[in-house]
């Protein structure tokens, strides 16, 4: 169930805002949301780092960095093609 104060949705450390620099730190996360998936998920990063972002802007983003890895996994099939590729051969993405 979500953190919720007047209806508001909070972050884990109480906020209904925080800076995407502290995301990581706030949810425990191993690995940082790159600022590219803020942006495909439509959040306003024109502050970069320092961009306050909500609940549902970190869940956005969130989902934008899990569609970016499996995409990734796909074009190198799970590292069988380090380099990448494997999209390209089977036409995704082509005009």
């Amino acid at each position: 169930m979500a953190n919720t104060t007047a209806g508001v949705e909070l972050h884990p450390n109480g906020k209904a805002k925080i800076k995407i620099r502290e995301v990581a730190a706030v949810y425990v996360h191993v690995e940082e949301i790159p600022l590219e998936m803020y942006r495909n998920a439509g959040v306003n990063t024109r502050r970069g780092m320092n961009s306050l972002v909500t609940p549902a802007e970190v869940r956005a983003a969130s989902d934008q960095w899990d569609g970016h890895s499996v995409l990734e996994d796909i074009d190198t099939q799970w590292g069988m093609i380090p380099e990448g590729g494997a999209l390209d051969y089977c036409g995704y993405g082509s005009d």
